[in-house]
């Protein structure tokens, strides 16, 4: 598999579920790639 970069641009999140019981949510990104 050649090595590379590869650039992911996250532009918006919808109907995120409130997780955190103090404060705002941790945002995160969940990616899943194929070979």
């Amino acid at each position: 598999m050649p090595t590379g970069t590869l650039q992911v641009i996250a532009v918006e999140g919808r109907h995120l579920k409130d997780r955190d019981l103090v404060g705002e949510n941790d945002t995160y990104v969940e990616i899943y790639l194929d070979k």
